[in-house]
């Protein structure tokens, strides 16, 4: 079997790392100090369902990049956050890269919990990945 979820993710990954040389990125399982200043990003994939695309072997895997938006709660008016969702929307609305399709993402959504230190705009967005069955 050529799964290699890994690849995708690394693909995520770096697209994340395309917003920028100042974007902050907490990555999961990564020590991090979020910023006094300015936007960061915390993006979740969340793998979901696989089904047989052809019956030569290719099956396609589902998922959800979930992205977390936040800025300092001192931050005057919303332009800062809607100015970072607005960069995260347009890195990943429906593109291909290396293989992960990307949809169209949602617009952004407040968290279902309260911040208080951080406002928050949660962004979603499916996306598919092919694996080799041999």
């Amino acid at each position: 079997m050529a799964s290699d979820l890994d690849a995708a993710r690394a693909t995520i990954d770096g697209l994340m790392t395309s917003l920028g040389t100042e974007a902050q990125i907490a990555r999961e399982g990564v020590k991090f100090d979020p910023p006094e200043t300015g936007a960061w990003y915390q993006p979740f994939i969340v793998w979901g369902e696989s089904f047989i695309s052809t019956k030569n072997g290719r099956s396609t895997i589902t998922g959800v990049l979930q992205i977390n938006v936040k800025v300092p709660s001192d931050t005057p008016g919303m332009g800062v956050m809607f100015t970072a969702c607005d960069g995260v929307r347009d890195l990943i609305n429906r593109i291909e890269s290396s293989g992960v399709r990307f949809d169209a993402p949602s617009g952004p959504q407040p968290p279902r919990e309260e911040e208080t230190r951080w406002l928050e705009r949660v962004i979603d967005v499916d996306f598919t990945v092919d694996e080799i069955v041999t």
